[in-house]
């Protein structure tokens, strides 16, 4: 449960300058860190912010359940948000949530309230798969048009949206039920399954990828999920063009030489501390405390 994986992720990177902490909001997650990155940047509190949406669900699948076990899969993915005198980027936001459905969608852990999610397995997910399609049609053709109008935006401006890869027949129905083309919505379900909040970033760079999203063209991301929480961002999509630099020996592995140096500092720092706490017990003085210690553990237990 903790630490947090954003602090191990900041570890691995060796952003020795960086704060990192988790998001908890399930496959909205994405959007939802989308929208603190950009209010922080947007206050002057920060400059560059990287948003990770990161999942295991193989690990917490109930494997007898098919009604769930066949529809996710493990991901992740990320983008870098910068501050930037441009007009663009975070449009604008929707976020909501209604936790009146929170049993809908669920995996209850041994913190859970007593009798809160009677006949679901714990440490295992639950997914009622009906009334989640029902949420999600209706939250996506809800959210979606109230963010691009936030925006001063029409749909029509709108070159493609991004949502949540939770079921093909989600996308088909919410496409439907605002009078889109479907291929206005941008899918990869078939290839990874739902990777909850992994599957928005994932699917954002495969759109790239195909020369889906061009310079200053607005884009709609949307998530839903456990909470039920869900949230939808408009984008005018822009990148920092990459700055021009001589071709050198060290200039194209130079990340991973960042990365490995990052490794072995982690390292280092905890050999280092496990040789302190030897030295600790062979000096009779810094060791003191830390004798006293164990002394009164072995008399508690006795």
């Amino acid at each position: 449960m903790f630490p947090s994986t954003g602090s191990l992720i900041q570890a691995w990177l060796g952003a020795t300058n960086a704060g990192a902490f988790d998001l908890s909001a399930a496959c909205s997650g994405f959007v939802y860190g989308l929208f603190l990155a950009a209010q922080a940047i947007r206050s002057g509190s920060i400059q560059t912010a990287l948003i990770v949406g990161t999942e295991t669900m193989s690990r917490i699948l109930d494997w007898q359940d098919r009604g769930t076990c066949i529809l996710f899969g493990d991901g992740a993915g990320a983008v870098v948000l910068t501050a930037s005198p441009v007009e663009g980027g975070f449009m604008s936001s929707v976020l909501r949530s209604d936790g009146h459905g929170a049993d809908v969608l669920c995996m209850p852990t041994v913190n859970r309230a007593e009798g809160s999610f009677p006949g679901h397995i714990i440490n295992k997910m639950y997914m009622n798969g009906g009334e989640t399609f029902k949420f999600a049609t209706r939250v996506i053709t809800e959210s979606v048009p109230q963010a691009v109008e936030r925006a001063g935006l029409t749909m029509k401006d709108i070159k493609l949206i991004v949502p949540h890869q939770a079921n093909n027949r989600i996308i088909a129905a919410a496409a439907r039920s605002l009078k889109l083309d479907e291929s206005l919505f941008m899918s990869n379900i078939e290839r990874y399954g739902n990777t909850s909040a992994a599957s928005i970033p994932i699917a954002l760079t495969e759109a790239v990828q195909q020369g889906r999203i061009a310079a200053n063209d607005y884009i709609v991301l949307v998530g839903f999920g456990a909470g039920l929480a869900w949230g939808a961002v408009v984008i005018q999509w822009g990148t920092t063009e990459p700055e021009e630099r001589p071709y050198t020996f060290m200039n194209r592995p130079r990340r991973q030489i960042s990365y490995i140096f990052a490794y072995w500092r982690n390292r280092l720092i905890r050999i280092s501390r496990r040789i302190d706490d030897i030295t600790g017990r062979a000096r009779p003085k810094s060791g003191r405390m830390l004798r006293l210690r164990r002394k009164l553990e072995r008399e508690s237990l006795d």
